[in-house]
């Protein structure tokens, strides 16, 4: 067995994971949010406090400030060394040496073991494609998103960056929804931290990025997005002792592959089906993590 998919089977046998500064509530059955309806595996856990801790600003950010692709020369600019690692795994290649891969590269995990526990551990593990793995791969969340506390507080941040793609209810056959077809939404990526005046958050929200929608469950590059920002936008006041992350999206509307408008008709069909986000991997290269 795949020692990454092992890991999520130990997990299932519900051993505590407090020891290692997650909640009780992290403790889950090996089947949780791995359900062929759609609807079960939606990821909507946010740990205690995080809603009510008081936001001193929000960032929102536009094309021009955020990238949007691997091959982007903003993201060239701001890591060169890591836009010249491998983005996809060549599957036909057995011998693919691991150490080329941007993902594994730059993975949390590497920054830090205690990334590698709980059920977002799969957001920091270096495994940015599905590769035909589906729930097991990736994290399903609706509007409202997942807050997660972090076991150590992280300083030193360079850029952030987010592998995803985005999907309507596949499973409903009543009412199947089309292939590759572009999701706009406006994400947004909060972090917390601690202040001697007490706990606070920043927002960064990446407006109308264009997420490619119900593709294949592969490493094809064109099947998924690979967006982020630099953190030297952010006030460096906030960028220490930063102790949690939450994730949600707004959804805004659908367009054809090639950015064009769905017929209204078809649009409406499809926008009664359940909306998520699939998230793969999230990148914070060359934080400290205390």
């Amino acid at each position: 067995m795949n020692k990454r998919y092992l890991k999520f089977f130990v997990l299932g046998l519900s051993l505590p994971l407090s020891a290692c500064g997650y909640a009780l509530k992290e403790v889950y059955k090996g089947d949780a949010y791995n359900s062929p309806i759609f609807e079960n595996n939606y990821y909507r856990v946010w740990d205690k406090g995080l809603k009510d801790v008081e936001l001193v600003h929000e960032y929102k950010i536009n094309k021009d400030t955020y990238f949007s692709s691997f091959d982007s020369e903003m993201f060239k600019a701001i890591d060169q060394e890591g836009s010249e690692l491998t983005y996809e795994v060549d599957l036909a290649n057995k011998e693919h040496p691991v150490e080329t891969l941007y993902g594994q590269n730059r993975k949390l995990s590497k920054y830090s073991s205690t990334f590698s526990y709980g059920y977002i551990s799969k957001l920091f593990d270096g495994q940015m494609f599905c590769n035909a793995h589906y729930q097991l791969a990736r994290v399903q969340i609706d509007e409202q998103g997942f807050g997660r506390k972090f076991s150590k507080e992280g300083k030193g941040f360079d850029y952030f960056a987010i592998n995803l793609k985005s999907s309507f209810d596949y499973t409903d056959t009543s009412n199947p929804a089309p292939n590759s077809i572009l999701s706009e939404v406006d994400l947004t990526v909060n972090f917390y931290f601690k202040t001697s005046e007490g706990n606070r958050r920043f927002s960064v929200t990446m407006q109308d990025l264009k997420v490619p929608t119900n593709t294949g469950d592969g490493n094809r590059r064109k099947d998924y997005v690979f967006a982020g920002f630099d953190f030297s936008i952010i006030n460096t006041d906030y960028l220490s002792r930063v102790y949690g992350m939450s994730i949600s999206y707004k959804y805004n509307d659908i367009t054809n592959s090639d950015g064009t408008a769905i017929d209204s008709t078809a649009k409406e069909k499809i926008e009664e089906l359940d909306h998520s986000l699939m998230l793969y991997e999230v990148f914070m290269p060359n934080t400290t993590w205390r």
